[in-house]
C-alpha cells in the first residue's frame, strides 16, 4: 500500500479491464458472483473500465464472449470507509477518556444536528460536532444546546459549533414538511412517534384543538392523514408565521386554522367544542387543564403532556387537578 501525491491510499491488486460498452454488464456478474473487490474504488482509463476482482480463474471464466478485456496488476485506490459512530469517528483524535463521555444520541432537525452540551464535554463539543458530521454526511449545521428549554416560548439556549453559520432547516416528517428555525421556536424530533401515535387515533369528522401548536407538526399531521379540522393555537409569533406557512406548504389550510394567541383565552370561545384536545406543553400543561375541560366535548379526549418522574406520578397529578375541577377521570 502506498500514497499517491495527493495523499491518496492505494492497493496494487489484479483487475479486470474491459470496454466501457461492456462495462455495466460486468460489474453486475462481478457482483452477483462476489468476484468484485468492495474495498477498492473502480478505475476509469480512457474508453475503458476497470474493476479490481478476486478469483483470477473465476474472473477468467466469465471473459470469453468481450471483445476486448485485460487483467494485469493495477493500482486501485482504497475506498475510504465511512465511519459508523461517533467513538469511531473520533478514536484518533480523542483519548479513551474522553470517548466514554460521547453522547449516545442527538436530535436531528432537518439538516441540523443538536447535541446536549453537558459540562463534561464542552472542552470536546467541536470535536463531537466534527465526529457527527463524519458520520451523517447529510447533516450540515451541529449546534449545542445549553441548559434546558424554558419560558413561555419553550426557546432553547444554541451555541454554533460546526457546519453553516444559520439555524434554518426544513424537516420531513410522516409525509410531511416543516419549514423552521430551531433557534427561535420549539420543535422536538423525538415527538415523531408519538405524533403518528395520536393522529391514527383521530376519525376524520372529529374536531380538534391543538393548544400549543408551535410550528404545527401535531395539527398538520392529523389534518394530512386524517382529515379532521384543527384548531392551532400558538402565543409565539415567529412560531405563528412558520405555522401558518407550513399549512400551506402542507396544503392543508381548509382543515387547520391558525390561530395567534395565549391558549388560556383563546379556548374561552370554544366552549364544548372540541372531540380531542392536545396538550404539548410539558411545563406548564396542569395550569391550563381547567380550560381544556371548558373546551372539550362530553366523553372527549385529551392528550396532555407533562414532566414527571414516573408515568404513576404523573397520572397521580392530572387525577388530582382533575379533581379538583370537579371532574371525574
Amino acid at each position: 500500500m502506498h500514497k499517491s501525491n495527493l495523499g491518496q491510499a492505494n492497493r496494487s491488486s489484479y483487475g479486470l479491464e474491459v470496454d466501457k460498452s461492456d462495462a455495466e454488464k460486468i460489474r453486475k456478474i462481478l457482483v452477483n458472483e462476489n468476484l468484485l473487490d468492495e474495498s477498492l474504488r473502480i478505475l476509469k482509463l480512457g474508453q475503458s473500465i476497470v474493476f479490481p476482482v478476486k478469483n483470477i480463474d473465476r474472473v477468467k471464466s466469465l471473459t470469453t464472449n468481450l471483445k476486448f478485456f485485460r487483467i494485469e496488476i493495477f493500482n486501485f485506490p482504497i475506498k475510504q470507509r465511512r465511519p459508523r459512530t461517533l467513538k469511531e469517528a473520533l478514536a484518533e483524535i480523542l483519548e479513551n477518556s474522553k470517548l466514554s463521555l460521547l453522547p449516545s444520541s442527538y436530535d436531528v432537525v432537518g439538516d441540523i444536528a443538536i447535541i446536549q452540551l453537558r459540562p463534561e464535554i464542552e472542552s470536546i463539543s467541536k470535536d463531537i460536532a466534527v465526529g457527527i458530521m463524519r458520520i451523517n454526511p447529510s447533516i450540515k449545521v451541529v449546534l449545542g444546546e445549553k441548559g434546558k428549554i424554558s419560558g413561555t416560548y419553550r426557546l432553547p439556549q444554541l451555541v454554533h459549533l460546526a457546519g453553516e453559520e444559520r439555524t434554518r432547516t426544513i424537516h420531513k416528517e410522516n409525509s410531511c414538511i416543516f419549514e423552521l428555525d430551531v433557534s427561535r421556536v420549539y420543535f422536538s424530533p423525538r415527538l415523531s412517534n408519538e405524533r403518528r401515535r395520536i393522529y391514527e387515533q383521530v376519525d376524520s369528522d372529529e374536531v380538534v384543538i391543538d393548544m400549543f401548536a408551535g410550528v404545527g407538526p401535531f395539527s398538520i399531521e392529523i389534518a394530512h392523514h386524517r382529515g379532521a379540522k384543527v384548531k392551532a393555537i400558538e402565543i409565539n409569533p415567529v412560531a405563528y408565521e412558520f405555522l401558518k406557512h407550513n399549512i400551506q406548504l402542507n396544503r392543508v389550510d381548509r382543515l387547520v386554522e391558525p390561530i395567534l394567541g395565549d391558549a388560556a383565552s383563546v379556548v374561552l370561545k370554544f366552549k364544548s367544542y372540541a372531540d380531542r384536545i392536545i396538550m404539548n406543553y410539558p411545563v406548564g400543561s396542569l395550569d391550563y387543564l381547567e380550560h381544556a375541560v371548558e373546551a372539550l366535548k362530553p366523553c372527549g379526549t385529551i392528550h396532555i403532556y407533562g414532566f414527571s418522574e414516573s408515568v404513576n406520578q404523573w397520572l397521580r397529578a392530572v387525577s388530582t387537578r382533575l379533581n379538583q375541577l370537579g371532574v371525574d377521570d
